[in-house]
This record gives structure tokens, C-alpha cells and sequence, in this order.
């Protein structure tokens, strides 16, 4: 497609009554086409261990290639908000922009550190270090160890040097999602550019206005852990004491914080965990930085981009199969197990009774043997039949006081619980008792599997498509808008995205893509690509194992960057009346960005990985 031609001889989108980007006193938000299309970007980063940190670095790569009015596209992102795994990538950039370093600098120091299971060995030998933990205040375990090796790759850097001071710093704010242990609401660190209101907390928990300083001093390390520390790999994060550093005491800490409610009382201590409990795609944070900015003419995100890792399926739940009538432990049951017990109350007598007779027998022999040998003899099992008798009565009281603990277990638990001094409920225990254990085994399996599907994946899903709803049902954001999924361009994503793509498009008309269906259908070798990154698992390093993912999962990043601004690009322009309304200059500036958006995207199609070999080399 040439440039200087017509991009789009689809079908031309119906004339829609929209607005330009002006403020509107009575509603501060409403449905915008902006006027200055792709500057003043926002992005918004999911959660998803390293494959999402991989996967915003391959994003933040392409925009750095991509070139708009002179300079990187990249420059043209003022804000970036995060949660988890995309917090790392995210905070590794901004510290890079403080050091003044080349966007070269930060992808290899990012790559490095994803790459391999080096920062898992720093934080192994950090915490088996007894000196590195005799100063007092964080605590010693996993998410501190780490914590602490994030502040070292950060070199100290804090809340405070992050501040939007320099304006040659393109980025003006920054949001790193925790969740809080004290309401279960998100609790953000965020910068602020001046003259908007900040808040660094929740609006039940925060900082003081007057502690603003105090907040300055908490080190990007331990916020980065805390946003990404997730339930049951780690344990939580717990303020003040373990953000706590030898300029920032506790103490200086705990005073700065205030909470709401209940009225008149502080909490001496907040758990933070990680940031995609609540906020896994960093939407909700996004939002409510543009509805600060409303408040100003012209401050608004032209475009907002949510880079998402998460995988929009579920594997299909395959219930446990145990046989309850095998041989072995899955064909008895508790049933069997309390016979056995009785049994052993008969054998603990016969073996006492047998013991008596053969020592008594033995006794016999040392007084009455008629030669020295047998006497010997019944002498050197004498001691040995008593312990027999012992033991054999010892089993007897262990049984017989074992006949006795299910009547004693009941009582406890109606003296704890009096609802449980009920017939049938009894019944039913004694109903449970004759399972086989492969049967009881697979009903609890089952339903701990589900249980942590719900808590880890089915959860975490409803909040994001309630996140996505929200946004996508929004005509503020209609244009100012893209996606940007790992899984877009997979394989597995076919028939959505084939759907997707015909949604809305009546019979005999084209799509979005217009002419260009063929040269924007992925080809197989990228989709497999995508694929690959797709299925990585969620991990806080790339093993050797893992290590080729690294590659796969940032080219994914950058190839469905440019996939996804195309689109969006096009969509703009379908909008024909309105578009045809923005300057020229502006309009040169596009047509020049979808010149080199196609160019990039026809050498993904016959390479996908082009980009971040030319990159990493570089």
C-alpha cells in the first residue's frame, strides 16, 4: 500500500457525532477523538511474574524503534502505571531515565536480569547470610531477600528521585499497584506532576499531605517487591517495618500514615502484597490519573495502551482419578482402619498373656533344668519375656484408651460447636467412614484443585473483565484507546481474533483492514512465535528451560505493538469527517507513522524476532 494513497478503501465508517479534545465543564469526561492522535500516551501494565516484564520491555522496545515527529515514539509516554511482574520492567525504565542511560543501557540491563537464574542465586545467598540481618528492622524471608537485591540493581533509588523534577524526563508519573491487608483495597505509590492532587495510599489508608517527604524516601526496591510479591510464593510486605532503611526508621514511617476508620486509631502495622490481587492490568489506576488530569484543558491521555500477559482461557478442570477399589490404601476406608485398631486391643492381651506364660516358663527352667545349659538358657530369655509382657500390655492400655478418643473427639467439638451435637450429622461422619480412601482422596482433591483455581486464575479473570468492561463501555476512551494482549496474535487466538475482526461489519462491507487483509492476516511463523509466549508459565525467573521464552516473549511484545497501533491507526482514520478535521501537520505525522508501522510489520511477517536480535546485539 503506498502511503500517498487512500489507506482505507474499506467501507467508510458512518459520520458519529464526536468530540474534540476540549474540557467540558459540566462533564469533565466524554466521548474524544483527540486532536493530537499518539502523543501524551499512557500505558497501563499487567501483572504476570517475568513473562509480563518481558513482555512490557518488548513494548516499550517498539516504541523506541518506532520513530514519530523525529524522535522515538517512547518519548511520548508521560505516564505509566503497573502492577506486579510489570512493575520490574517498568521501575528498571524509569531508573534509567534518572541515570541519564540510553535506551540500549536498560534493555540489556533489563534482559540480564530476566535472563537466567541469577538474581534467584543473590537472593539465596542474602538470606542464608546471618550478618546481612542483625541490623534490626526488615524481617528475614524470601520477599525482604529480594527486596533487597531490587534495591541493589536500583542502585538506592527511591519514591522521591522519581519525582517528575527534570523536565527533560518524558515519563511525569509513575504507579506501582499493591494490595493492603487492612481493607483489601489497592494501595498505590504514585508521583505526581505538579498542581494535580496526590495520593499515596487508598483513600481509607494514605499518607499525610505534610509527610509527602517521608514518602520520598521509600526505596523503589522494596515498592517493586511489594507489588509483585503474590499469595502463597510470598509472605506479604509488612508496613512500616519492612520499608523501614537506615535514613527512614519505622518510627518516622508509621507516623506518616493515617487512616480513615476506624475514627482516631493508626494501624501499627499493614500487610502489602502483590498489586494484581485487585488491580492486575494497573486499568483502575489509569483511570483515575485521566480523571485528575480532566480537571485541566488539554491534559488528558491522547491514547492509553494495556500491555495484558494474561491468558484469556482456562484449562478445562479434569477431575482426580483415584480407584476406590484398587488394591493398596485407595480400597480401604476408616472403617478398616478402626477394626484394625480393635484388633490390636485382642493382640495387646494375647501378646501380654504369651509373654507372662514364656517368661514364667523361662523362670522354670533357671530353678528345675537338670543341666547348666538350659539353665543358661532360660536365664538369657527371662528379661526378654517380661519386656514381651510389657509391651503386650502397653498395646492393650494404647488401645484401649484409643476405643475411647472418637467419644472424647465429639465431646470437644459440641463443647466448641453446639450445632454438632446433632444425629444425623453423625451419621453422616459414620457414612464417611466406610469411603474408600481413593474416593475420599478424589472429592478432596477436587475440590482444593478448585479452590485454587478460583483464588489464583477464575478470580483474578472476573476482576479484569469487569476492569475491561468498564474501560471498553466508556466513550471517553473509544479513541483514545488499544489493547495490547500477549495472546492477540497467537494461534490459539485465531478464530477470537477472526471474530473480533468482523465484529460490527455487515455483509459485503470490509472490515477495518480494509484492502489489506491478506498483507494484516499474521503469518504462521509469527503466530507460532506468539503462541510460545502465550503458554510460558508464570515464573519470577527464565530458567535454562525458560531461556529461549525470554526472546519469544519480548519479540511478542514488539511485533503485537505494531499490530495493535496499526489498528488502532486505522480505526482513527475510518472515522473519515473527523479526521479529516485535524491539521495537516498532524495528519503528515500519522501518515509518516503508518509508512513505517506497515514497513515493520511486513519484516515481522517474514521475521518476527527481527527486532529484538537487532536490539539484544546492538
Amino acid at each position: 500500500m503506498n502511503a500517498s494513497s487512500d489507506p482505507h478503501p474499506a467501507t467508510p465508517a458512518k459520520p458519529v457525532n464526536i468530540a474534540f479534545f476540549e474540557l467540558n465543564p459540566e462533564k469533565p469526561i466524554y466521548r474524544l477523538f483527540p486532536k493530537q492522535p499518539f502523543t501524551n500516551i499512557a500505558i497501563a501494565a499487567s501483572g504476570g511474574g517475568f513473562r509480563a516484564a518481558a513482555y512490557l520491555l518488548g513494548t516499550l522496545s517498539y516504541l523506541y524503534h518506532l520513530q514519530f515527529r523525529g524522535e522515538p515514539l517512547l518519548k511520548q509516554v508521560t505516564y505509566i502505571a503497573s502492577a506486579s511482574g510489570g512493575s520490574l520492567a517498568s521501575a528498571f525504565y524509569r531508573h534509567s531515565l534518572h541515570k541519564g542511560q540510553s535506551f540500549g543501557e536498560y534493555f540489556k540491563t533489563t534482559h540480564n536480569f530476566l535472563n537466567g537464574t541469577e538474581t534467584l542465586k543473590e537472593v539465596a545467598v542474602l538470606l542464608a547470610n546471618d550478618k546481612e540481618w542483625t541490623t534490626g528492622g526488615k524481617r528475614r524471608n524470601l520477599i525482604n531477600a529480594f527486596a533487597r537485591v531490587y534495591d541493589q540493581k536500583l542502585d538506592g533509588l527511591t519514591l522521591g528521585d522519581i519525582f517528575p523534577d527534570d523536565p527533560a524526563i518524558p515519563v511525569r508519573e509513575m504507579c506501582f499497584n499493591t494490595t493492603e491487608f487492612y481493607r483489601g483495597l489497592w494501595f498505590r505509590f504514585q508521583t505526581h506532576q505538579t498542581g494535580l492532587t496526590n495520593t499515596i495510599g487508598n483513600k481509607f489508608l494514605m499518607f499525610k499531605r505534610e509527610s509527602i517527604a517521608t514518602a520520598k524516601k521509600i526505596k523503589i526496591g522494596d515498592i517493586i517487591a511489594a507489588s509483585s510479591c503474590f499469595p502463597a510464593g510470598f509472605e506479604p510486605m509488612r508496613f512500616p517495618e519492612d520499608f523501614s532503611h537506615a535514613t527512614l526508621p519505622r518510627e518516622e514511617l508509621q507516623a506518616a500514615i493515617k487512616s480513615l476508620e476506624p475514627p482516631g486509631e493508626e494501624p501499627q502495622m499493614v500487610g502489602l502484597m502483590d498489586g494484581g490481587i485487585v488491580d492486575n492490568q494497573a486499568i483502575a489506576s489509569m483511570l483515575q490519573a485521566d480523571l485528575r488530569r480532566s480537571k485541566r484543558p488539554g491534559a488528558c491521555f491522547n491514547l492509553a495502551i494495556i500491555t495484558d500477559v494474561s491468558n484469556q482461557y482456562i484449562p478445562p478442570f479434569v477431575p482426580k482419578q483415584l480407584t476406590s477399589d484398587g488394591p493398596g490404601w485407595q480400597g480401604k476406608s476408616i472403617a478398616n482402619v478402626w477394626k484394625l485398631f480393635q484388633a490390636g486391643l485382642s493382640m495387646g492381651i494375647f501378646i501380654s498373656i504369651i509373654g507372662l506364660l514364656l517368661f514364667a516358663a523361662c523362670l522354670l527352667m533357671v530353678i528345675f533344668a537338670p543341666q547348666v545349659w538350659m539353665q543358661i538358657t532360660g536365664a538369657l530369655f527371662v528379661l526378654p519375656m517380661l519386656i514381651l509382657s510389657a509391651l503386650g500390655f502397653a498395646i492393650d492400655r494404647l488401645f484401649e484408651k484409643a476405643r475411647h478418643w472418637p467419644g472424647k473427639l465429639r465431646e470437644i467439638l459440641v463443647a466448641k460447636a453446639p450445632l454438632l451435637d446433632d444425629h444425623d450429622i453423625w451419621s453422616m461422619l459414620k457414612f464417611f467412614a466406610r469411603l474408600p480412601f481413593g474416593t475420599i482422596a478424589g472429592m478432596l482433591t477436587d475440590r482444593i484443585g478448585t479452590v485454587v483455581i478460583l483464588a489464583s486464575d477464575l478470580f483474578l479473570k472476573r476482576i479484569r473483565r469487569a476492569d475491561y468492561q468498564q474501560l471498553y463501555e466508556d466513550h471517553a476512551w473509544r479513541f483514545r484507546l488499544t489493547s495490547n494482549f500477549i495472546y492477540d496474535l497467537s494461534t490459539g487466538n485465531k478464530e477470537n481474533r477472526d471474530f473480533q475482526n468482523q465484529k460490527g461489519v455487515k455483509p459485503g462491507e470490509k472490515d477495518w483492514r480494509g484492502n489489506d487483509v491478506d498483507r494484516l492476516t499474521p503469518s504462521t511463523e509469527l503466530s507460532d512465535v506468539a503462541e510460545k509466549a502465550r503458554l510460558m508459565d508464570t515464573t519470577l525467573w527464565f530458567d535454562k528451560d525458560h531461556q529461549k521464552r525470554l526472546g519469544d516473549v519480548t519479540a511478542t511484545g514488539q511485533f503485537t505493538t505494531c499490530y495493535n497501533l496499526i489498528q488502532y491507526l486505522y480505526r482513527l482514520q475510518l472515522q473519515t469527517d473527523t479526521y479529516a478535521q485535524l491539521s495537516d501537520d498532524v495528519k503528515q505525522s500519522i501518515e509518516e507513522l503508518r509508512t513505517q508501522l506497515l514497513a515493520d510489520w511486513d519484516r515481522f511477517q517474514a521475521d518476527p524476532c527481527w527486532l529484538y536480535n537487532q536490539v539484544n546485539r546492538n
